[in-house]
């Protein structure tokens, strides 16, 4: 999506040379937005707020050359936004806004990428397809692809967002821990109609709302993990759990479900999903290190320190 919007842009002359993309994210896409532009020698600013959680992105940004704007956590998105509007308004000629959450790119990028590759991958065989919701972006151009392949809309597209914060059905936002869904916005691109370059609209992207709490993303993550060999961040083992959750229903027998799994579990080393392996890390790994040449030559088991916790609750990866 990243590269879709900027390339779109150079290509209509709407990024010009010399100007320095900004957009705003909880740094998922900004590592995507600093990955494009460091390969195209285009400086960039990334905003995100201040929480200690994103310290892997705001690494990983900075590493690629990207710089980041920190803003006051407690103001959310909306901060990260009227951060966004700000630059943009004080030095309109220096920025060009990627503008994730509102360009019409977003979606377009995914229709003509991902839906394309999961009906070719699949074989045309795509009964449910399964996404948390951040921009919304991924869920609306890659459902309105699926829809106009399948004809008649044959596809049930299914927006997940955490259970804490279900604003696409009316209730109130709330505090939650799947980092990179529920922003406590509702998305842009859900009035949209699919096929998005095509003369008949299919009315309605999403079929079905569904949600995970922030417990049960974790859950999912340490199955993932343990049972597929598959480390995820909290959004996909929230996605997760809702494709098991359609995939026990009587009605999905023999049904293909297909789940995105966005993000990586080590962009997430400080959400509380790490909680009990980094307080077995800090006994295992101590500073300053042993140097003692007449200590004993394996200083630490992890077998060991596992059978001492017992059963004390340790966190998401137990």
């Amino acid at each position: 999506m990243a590269s879709h919007i900027i390339t779109a842009a150079l290509a209509s002359g709407e990024l010009k040379a010399g100007q320095t993309v900004v957009d705003f994210s909880s740094g998922n896409t900004g590592i995507a937005v600093a990955m494009v532009c460091a390969s195209l020698a285009i400086p960039c600013v990334l905003i995100m707020p201040q929480h200690p959680l994103l310290r892997e992105r705001y690494l990983t940004i900075r590493a690629l050359g990207g710089h980041v704007h920190l803003t006051a956590p407690a103001k959310g998105i909306k901060g990260m936004e009227e951060h966004f509007d700000w630059l943009l308004r004080q030095s309109p000629g220096e920025y060009f806004g990627l503008a994730q959450f509102t360009s019409p790119q977003n979606p377009l990028a995914y229709y003509s990428s991902m839906g394309p590759e999961i009906w070719e991958q699949t074989g045309g065989e795509v009964d449910y397809f399964v996404q948390g919701v951040g921009t919304g972006g991924c869920i609306a151009g890659t459902g309105a692809f699926l829809k106009e392949a399948a004809k008649k809309g044959g596809v049930v597209v299914v927006a997940v967002e955490p259970t804490e914060a279900r604003v696409h059905i009316g209730e109130e936002p709330g505090a939650h821990t799947i980092v990179g869904i529920g922003s406590g916005t509702v998305a842009n691109f859900f009035g949209l109609s699919g096929p998005l370059d095509g003369p008949q609209p299919i009315p309605g992207i999403i079929d079905e709302w569904a949600s995970a709490t922030s417990e049960e993303a974790a859950t999912w993550c340490q199955k993932a993990a343990r049972k597929e060999g598959l480390l995820v961040g909290p959004s996909a083992g929230a996605a997760l759990k809702v494709a098991v959750d359609i995939a026990s229903r009587s009605d999905a027998a023999g049904k293909t479900i297909v789940v995105v799994l966005p993000s990586h579990a080590i962009r997430y080393a400080g959400h509380g999903l790490w909680d009990g392996l980094r307080e077995e890390s800090d006994a295992a790994l101590p500073v300053p290190a042993n140097l003692d040449l007449d200590a004993r030559t394996c200083l630490f088991k992890s077998s060991d320190y596992s059978q001492q916790q017992g059963a004390k609750e340790r966190g998401g990866w137990d």
